[in-house]
């Protein structure tokens, strides 16, 4: 598989006991799904199921994101949104959109190409065969799931999530995001213990 892992979205419910403190009295996490961004001759989200989200059948999910005019960290955010309580409206609305895709018994809000493969031919042309969400759903779930997921974002520099200046629109939208960044590591002269 050609292509490099660049970024991570790690998605939680948005209030879980927030009177209860994880370790040096940090926020809880209950990590629920993880989505990995990995680019390549077009950028394609696999997301897995994670901690509390792992009792779900689902074990993994490929998205490809290839619409350039909507920010790339958007795809995973609205692919869950039926996995938080999204009103039964905008189900409607995301089925007569053509946009509602089962998989493995699980609702998503996808393009309507997804799958378990990320072998895209370099050729293909992705949006031909793509039914894309209407901006008009995908604020309305973005809307809905900036009151229900807390996110986090890790990105190495110059990839996508960094460019498009992702955490900064997630939280000018309303997200609660952490950011996770990306620092290499310096040769150490200590060895052993």
């Amino acid at each position: 598989m050609a292509g490099e892992t660049t970024g991570v979205v790690m998605i939680s419910a948005r209030e879980v006991h927030p009177e209860i403190r994880g370790p040096a009295q940090s926020r809880l996490w209950r990590l629920s799904f993880i989505a990995t961004l990995i680019e390549k001759h077009s950028w394609v989200w696999v997301i897995t199921a994670a901690g509390h989200g792992a009792g779900s059948k689902l074990r993994h999910i490929v998205v490809p994101h290839s619409r350039k005019d909507v920010p790339a960290v958007e795809t995973p955010i609205l692919a869950l949104t039926p996995k938080f309580g999204l009103p039964e409206k905008l189900l409607a609305q995301a089925g007569a959109d053509g946009v509602l895709q089962q998989k493995d018994g699980f609702q998503i809000i996808a393009p309507a190409r997804i799958g378990n493969d990320i072998e895209f031919e370099e050729d293909e042309d992705i949006e031909e065969f793509q039914t894309f969400p209407s901006r008009d759903l995908a604020e309305k779930c973005l809307s809905f799931a900036q009151q229900k997921m807390r996110l986090g974002v890790a990105a190495i520099p110059h990839s996508v999530l960094v460019e498009q200046h992702s955490v900064s629109h997630l939280r000018s939208i309303g997200f609660d995001v952490d950011e996770f960044r990306y620092s290499p590591l310096e040769p150490s002269s200590h060895v052993g213990w």
